[in-house]
């Protein structure tokens, strides 16, 4: 089925809202990787 130019730019708009779940996790994840490490450095 082909919807046309407007499911495209759908598409894309999903996409870029998925890419950036995505990096606000990983930036999340470093950011919490990061913290636990001082705070296993700050506990010795």
């Amino acid at each position: 089925m082909d919807y046309g130019v407007g499911s495209d730019l759908l598409v894309n708009f999903i996409n870029d809202k998925e890419l950036k779940k995505v990096r606000f996790l990983l930036d999340f994840l470093a950011v919490s990787h990061s913290l636990a490490r001082h705070g296993l450095i700050l506990s010795m």
